[in-house]
């Protein structure tokens, strides 16, 4: 018999897969995945930058343009934080802001970054 299940606990997650009945689960994947790929402190990063433009809005843009909480290659869009902040009611800023906390330099388009 086949049976494909996800087991979840405190501290693990085994990914499902197609075991037959009695075969034993060897493979542990920690739920951890930033801590253990070393990007605890890209995550604190992303948190504060997240923080600062949803309380302060183009305010906290402007902090991170000039502290060490700017992405190297990239820049803040204080602008847009300004016009579309206006334009859309704040829906932007929640938007952008709320992107801060999935921020990932390698990826070709974050919202409210644009490449140096």
């Amino acid at each position: 018999m086949l049976t494909f299940f996800v087991i979840c606990d405190t501290m693990n997650v085994v990914f499902g897969r197609v075991l037959r009945f009695g075969e034993q689960i060897h493979s542990r994947i920690p739920l951890h995945f930033d801590i253990e790929r070393g990007n605890k402190m890209k995550d604190n990063n992303n948190l504060v930058r997240f923080l600062l433009t949803f309380f302060l809005g183009w305010l906290g843009s402007l902090i991170i343009n000039h502290t060490s909480l700017k992405p190297e290659g990239h820049t803040s869009r204080t602008g847009a934080y300004i016009i579309w902040g206006y334009i859309t009611c704040g829906i932007y800023v929640l938007v952008a802001s709320i992107c801060n906390l999935t921020f990932d330099p390698s990826k070709e388009k974050n919202i409210g970054y644009k490449k140096d």
